[in-house]
């Protein structure tokens, strides 16, 4: 999977930082950039958005403001290439990161369903 995703950050204007401490990785967030065709502009007008791949912090090192540095790193990045946005999906059950991406001011756009059949 980490070569997929890698795959996927160099094909879409991408970046990956990792938070380290005594030498070990304790986070890890991606992001790309994606660029939209002729065809997206057809519909609607498109911002430049930056989407959040991947954040994930160690249990040891949660609650210890390594997500949210993270988070501004990249973020930093998508503002430095003129995003106006940024758009990230987390699991409806994973209250942890919903959370924490409300307290940094993220908000729902849409909430999806799913059911398997």
């Amino acid at each position: 999977m980490a070569l997929v995703d890698l795959e996927n950050l160099n094909k879409n204007n991408g970046k990956c930082y990792l938070a380290i401490n005594d030498n070990q990785v304790i986070g890890l967030i991606m992001g790309t950039i994606p660029s939209y065709d002729k065809y997206d502009y057809l519909d609607y007008k498109c911002p430049k958005r930056g989407i959040i791949t991947e954040l994930i912090v160690t249990k040891n090192a949660r609650s210890k403001s390594v997500g949210k540095s993270l988070i501004n790193k990249l973020e930093n990045y998508f503002k430095d290439n003129n995003c106006e946005y940024v758009l990230v999906d987390v699991f409806a059950y994973n209250n942890r990161g919903i959370n924490f991406y409300n307290n940094n001011g993220y908000h729902s756009r849409m909430d999806t369903k799913i059911k398997k059949i």
